[in-house]
């Protein structure tokens, strides 16, 4: 198509990027991992975000490359990770810029989408809500309570966490949507949200102290541990979420089924870890989906999530 059809121009890009002279950051092969190098690549991920937010605190989701235009739809558990991250970097910086746009992200939730779901609050902007969306708005709001500005959040961090709290199952299971039209919850599990849930309890204890939020994140940690019959240690989905809500409550409520669980999950990504001498040699370091595919940048930085929060238990 491109040899019968495509008409080809030149033209001279000149990069001004400030990171030019220190991207790409070299692998390990050739040089060892640096703190300052980490907060760099974290620093700059976060002002990239910065900078695609509004003034009332959206981010740009998805575009169109093409026609430079943003597509239709948004998707609240993502805005809500991304405040949660603005928030993390703000907190350890103290940078004026990135305070700000993790204010507004919080701030627009809060004041737009905090919504009615009987008798609770949750998020969203539709008759169906889910508990990823609430799970990661409570974390962020944690975060943002935490180590960028404490005045204004906690009504809604203990709204929340009553709210996830009423979506467990007695075997520890959450349900993860909410029919705000009828008024009940809907018994079906999505990719990610038990573990999401369960962590925003878990750290919404560290501020409420309400030993029902402690039980919550057990249950539901426990229950994320809990291997079926049909289930073995030879094939797990993406449990980075439970190995951090391992982290979190290990102070409080310690749980060695977990930790064993999460040692054989960090074993099982090993499989996956493309070595230097791999055909994608490259890639080095990254979470290969399969023999024949080149790794993702995203389960790469979420399996290296769970894999820090499943050390930190060991050191």
């Amino acid at each position: 198509e491109l040899l019968a059809r495509a008409r080809l121009t030149r033209f001279i890009v000149k990069r001004e990027d400030p990171t030019a002279e220190v991207w790409p950051l070299r692998t390990a092969r050739t040089e060892a991992l640096r703190p300052a190098m980490l907060e760099h690549a974290v620093r700059s991920a976060a002002e990239y975000l910065a900078r695609n937010q509004t003034e009332a605190g959206r981010f740009v989701y998805q575009i169109d490359a093409v026609r430079g235009i943003d597509l239709p739809g948004y998707g609240w558990p993502r805005h809500a990770g991304t405040t949660l991250l603005l928030a993390e970097v703000a907190a350890r910086t103290h940078d004026p810029k990135l305070t700000a746009a993790a204010l507004r992200g919080g701030q627009l939730v809060q004041r737009e989408f905090s919504v009615e779901c009987g008798p609770y609050r949750c998020i969203g902007d539709s008759n169906r809500v889910d508990a990823g969306s609430a799970a990661l708005t409570l974390l962020a709001y944690l975060e943002l309570a935490r180590g960028v500005s404490s005045a204004g959040f906690d009504a809604d961090i203990r709204a929340l966490a009553r709210f996830l709290r009423s979506l467990q199952r007695p075997d520890g299971e959450f349900m993860h949507v909410y029919d705000r039209k009828r008024r009940r919850p809907i018994d079906v599990q999505l990719p990610f949200y038990t573990g999401e849930v369960a962590l925003a309890l878990a750290r919404a204890y560290r501020l409420t102290h309400d030993p029902a939020d402690l039980r919550a994140a057990s249950a539901g940690l426990a229950r994320l541990v809990r291997r079926s019959l049909f289930q073995n240690r030879y094939q797990y989905g993406t449990e980075h979420w439970t190995c951090q809500v391992l982290e979190e409550l290990w102070e409080f409520a310690p749980d060695a089924a977990a930790l064993d669980f999460c040692l054989d999950y960090q074993a099982f990504n090993r499989q996956y870890q493309v070595g230097a001498h791999s055909e994608f040699g490259d890639y080095e370091g990254g979470f290969a989906p399969n023999p024949f595919s080149p790794p993702r940048i995203t389960p790469t930085g979420s399996r290296t999530e769970g894999a820090v929060a499943t050390l930190s238990e060991l050191v």
